[in-house]
């Protein structure tokens, strides 16, 4: 091979190799997205829990069966907790109508007592945002959980109450209207927690001390997938959410009177 014709076929070679190397490049597929970094909702900034008073209706029992139709509210007897995440720290929001701890009472003192739970959210604009979570996409994957706080340990670890020990039961009371493929609409429920039921069983008549202090834990889990699995979803007051990460976590005081 001539002199003057070898670095010609290398600079050729060179040039074929590196538009190969360019190609290939355009080619190859994008990572998937990973849906941690983006879940497909705003995060939760404000948040208003409504507390209302009721009563189950003559010949009702309480299970997590059951729904508003079982119950009589009373209207006057309301109470608001409202929370402020726009700082990065959940404080409670101060004015008229908010309160920083719920006062309910036990069966004990009011057999057929029930309280209605309602939560709202907004986002950091201050829109509600209710919707978002609710949509299509993100109905099945949202769920709220509703934990008693047992014990705290040395090391600031929490532990929650067992279901035999829970001092309120709690009935998913969701219905959302949902639209077909024609256009008509249905109601639906799906337990998510935006409305519910709660009934206060401890103090019991038996305890000594007839007031009780409650910390209750709030955690909306963001399921990745769904929450259900063979048709069922999670106990309403469980601790640990496999397969999902926490939209927010609200820390809620009560006061459970028996007398």
């Amino acid at each position: 091979m001539s002199k003057t014709l070898a670095p010609l076929l290398l600079g050729a070679f060179a040039l074929a190799l590196t538009g190969t190397l360019v190609s290939c490049g355009k080619n190859t597929p994008k990572p998937p997205v990973d849906e941690r970094q983006n879940k497909g909702h705003d995060n939760p900034t404000y948040a208003e829990l409504t507390l209302t008073e009721a009563t189950l209706k003559a010949g009702k029992t309480f299970s997590t069966e059951t729904t508003l139709d079982d119950v009589d509210l009373s209207t006057d007897a309301v109470q608001k907790i409202g929370l402020d995440n726009s700082g990065g720290t959940l404080r409670f929001i101060e004015g008229p109508g908010y309160s920083k701890k719920f006062t309910v009472e036990s069966t004990a003192k009011t057999p057929n007592r029930v309280y209605l739970l309602k939560i709202a959210y907004k986002n950091l604009s201050g829109q509600l945002m209710n919707d978002q979570l609710i949509s299509d996409e993100q109905i099945n994957r949202h769920q709220h959980f509703f934990k008693e706080v047992w014990r705290v340990r040395g090391n600031n670890e929490v532990d929650y109450a067992p279901s035999s020990l829970l001092s309120y039961r709690y009935a998913y009371c969701d219905v959302f209207t949902r639209k077909k493929a024609d256009g008509t609409t249905y109601q639906e429920r799906n337990p998510v927690g935006f409305t519910g039921l709660i009934q206060f069983v401890r103090p019991r008549i038996t305890d000594t001390d007839k007031t009780k202090e409650l910390k209750m834990v709030i955690t909306l889990a963001h399921f990745y997938g769904t929450k259900f699995k063979d048709g069922s979803v999670l106990p309403f007051h469980t601790s640990v959410t496999p397969g999902a990460d926490t939209d927010i976590n609200m820390n809620i005081d009560f006061t459970i009177k028996a007398n």
